[in-house]
């Protein structure tokens, strides 16, 4: 997704002849059809496609977001109530966060009487609070502040719970952490930190908890492992190891469900930058109340893997993001509309065929509109044009995400570093015009017709809001003449 120059993929190949091996993947690397995901078995070739499953229900009726269900080892599907029993321990780690606290209500309202909720620290006053709510429903709550990623630590925990407490029947993994950084600037020590809490995390609950009879083991993923978004390679990395652990238990007859999570409302890790990523996508956070509903629903159905997101916006924003690739998320995405896959092809032929003053200001329009959205600003905001981006907030994240948008608009590869060498909309417009387009200003029409004067050129490369601005400075000034 940082570098859509560039084909990037996971070829799987069997053959124990490594001539055959070398044969196949050589074929697969001069295939033309760009998929990312590709299983050669037996002279056969498959590739990977995301298919939805079966809806979550509000009441009984299909409701968004669907489940998009993942392998099921092949087990029988059972569709009864996920059974929360009061004498039994669940687990929770990442307890005292905003996720955490709705998914121990949860438990509660199912039935749950022994909690215990793990985090990096104590409790805040907003969560002790409804830490305290649980306990005066009836529940036992006990909270820790420890390092789930030591193993030690969590072993100490757990023994004292197993002497203190009914037998712990379900593990809610929650703990996680953002450190968003694209591949060119991130750092192990980031990556390790990311990685951590999810990853190792995770497996330490995973040996800790083999002796005890648990009837659920539920990993919280991210759809950032399925979806690759720009500069959350650590992050996706980490998910997509939670959604290993859940097959490989799963495979050893152990309970497991990883779900690939949209952003949550209300909290957790969805803060509002991490928002404002997901929204630029078309992705709308997941109300916490549907959420759990979702939740239930896999657990009823006995999936190993499921995805919960708005999807309908999600697979065609993500795609035009490039993210994932052009063909994962294919069969979930409408037909793109004519009107805008024509205009996608007919930007280059549009610039030729305008006059060479006109060009420039067709550019830095879309330019304009590319950069608005990416920022997250309103749509009629008028950027200055000679002002670097960075200072309406253009991060790097945000900079791969306009660059890729700016591939799909010329049609070819642009340089990583475009828009820190060309820091303001002119510039990167008079680049484009020059370096890829190969048009100038003194580039005549093609209608072999008089191109326009300069005056005509700088006004053509007004846009409306400065246009109107220059015409009103123009008659202040002339009435005030007129005054005096």
């Amino acid at each position: 997704a940082e570098y859509p120059e560039l084909w990037a993929g996971l070829i799987d190949v069997a053959h124990r002849d490594a001539t055959a091996a070398a044969d196949s993947l050589w074929t697969e690397l001069l295939a033309t059809d760009a998929e990312q995901r590709v299983v050669i078995r037996d002279g056969r070739r498959y590739v990977a496609r995301l298919v939805a499953g079966v809806p979550a229900t509000d009441n009984g009726k299909p409701s968004q977001p669907p489940i998009l269900a993942g392998h099921q080892q092949n087990l029988p599907i059972s569709q009864s109530s996920p059974t929360i029993v009061p004498d039994a321990t669940y687990l929770v780690t990442g307890g005292a966060g905003a996720l955490g606290l709705a998914v121990a209500g949860w438990l509660v309202a199912r039935g749950a009487r022994h909690l215990a909720l793990l985090g990096r620290t104590d409790p805040g006053e907003i969560a002790a609070a409804r830490i305290a709510a649980l306990a005066e429903g009836g529940a036992q709550v006990v909270v820790r502040a420890l390092d789930v990623t030591r193993l030690d630590q969590l072993q100490e925990l757990l023994d004292e719970l197993r002497s203190s407490l009914p037998p712990l029947r379900g593990v809610f993994h929650l703990a996680g952490v953002l450190d968003d950084a694209t591949l060119a600037q991130i750092t192990l020590d980031q990556y390790r930190r990311v990685l951590a809490p999810k990853l190792a995390g995770a497996w330490n609950l995973h040996r800790a908890t083999l002796a005890d009879p648990l009837d659920y083991f539920v990993l919280f993923s991210s759809a950032a492992a399925l979806l690759g978004p720009p500069g959350q390679a650590a992050y996706a990395a980490a998910n997509a190891g939670l959604d290993s652990l859940a097959h490989s238990r799963r495979a050893a007859g152990l309970p497991a469900l990883a779900i690939n999570w949209g952003p949550w409302q209300g909290g957790g890790m969805t803060g509002e930058a991490a928002t404002g990523h997901w929204r630029r996508w078309g992705i709308e956070p997941l109300a916490p109340d549907r959420s759990l509903r979702a939740l239930e629903h896999a657990l009823s159905l006995g999936l190993t893997q499921a995805a919960v997101i708005d999807w309908q916006p999600a697979a065609r924003q993500a795609q035009l993001a490039g993210s994932a690739g052009s063909n994962f998320l294919a069969e979930l995405l409408p037909p793109a509309p004519a009107a805008e896959a024509d205009a996608a092809s007919a930007f280059r032929p549009r610039l030729a065929q305008a006059s060479a003053g006109r060009r420039r200001a067709i550019l830095l329009e879309e330019l304009q509109r590319e950069a608005v959205r990416i920022l997250g600003l309103p749509r009629e905001t008028a950027l200055d044009i000679q002002r670097p981006l960075n200072e309406y907030g253009l991060d790097s994240l945000m900079a791969v995400e306009l660059r890729n948008a700016l591939v799909r608009l010329v049609g070819q590869s642009l340089s990583v570093t475009l828009l820190f060498d060309y820091p303001t909309l002119e510039a990167t417009a008079d680049y484009l015009l020059a370096e890829i387009f190969h048009f100038d200003a003194e580039t005549p029409p093609p209608n072999g017709a008089a191109g326009p004067s300069e005056l005509e050129s700088q006004i053509a490369a007004l846009s409306e809001d400065e246009a109107e601005a220059r015409l009103a400075e123009q008659l202040a000034a002339l009435m005030t003449q007129d005054e005096s």
